[in-house]
Order: C-alpha cells, then sequence, then structure tokens
C-alpha cells in the first residue's frame, strides 16, 4: 500500500479503494488484525475515494445500497 501511495503522489493521481468488506478479517494467532485504508496512509487523505456499500457487512445483502467517501475538494461540484 505504501508502495501504491507513493505511486499515486509521484504522478499526482487519485487512488479509488473498495472496502466493501473492511470489517471482515481473518485473525491469526498472536497478530493484531485490523483494517488500515488507503486515506490512512501519509499524503493520501487528500487524494483517495473510498468505495464501500451496506450490503455485505450490514446484512442488507438484497439492496445495492452504496457510497463514497472522499475529500470536498474532489467531490465538489464546479459550474
Amino acid at each position: 500500500m505504501e508502495y501504491i501511495a507513493q505511486l499515486c503522489q509521484e504522478f499526482d493521481a487519485l487512488c479509488f479503494t473498495d472496502e466493501i468488506y473492511e470489517h471482515i478479517l481473518y485473525p491469526r494467532e498472536g497478530a493484531d488484525i485490523q483494517h488500515i485504508s488507503m486515506a490512512q496512509i501519509e499524503g493520501m487523505r487528500d487524494r483517495t475515494v473510498v468505495v464501500n456499500s451496506m450490503s455485505k457487512t450490514y446484512s442488507v445483502t438484497g439492496w445495492r445500497v452504496g457510497y463514497c467517501i472522499a475529500p470536498p475538494e474532489i467531490t465538489r461540484r464546479h459550474s
């Protein structure tokens, strides 16, 4: 992830991440497993769009309810 973050910063690119399974983790014995979003990596908060859904994690599998989280600079409407 840090390598991808470097590339995004070097080439002034946005990063779109599909984090639909962020709450489904597979712990290993003796390891502290946690989800890390690309937006948490240094320098990526302002260039990451997180795509997520309610369908799998929140058991609304028949519905297609999704959302995106992004900084205002990316989502703001320009006239």
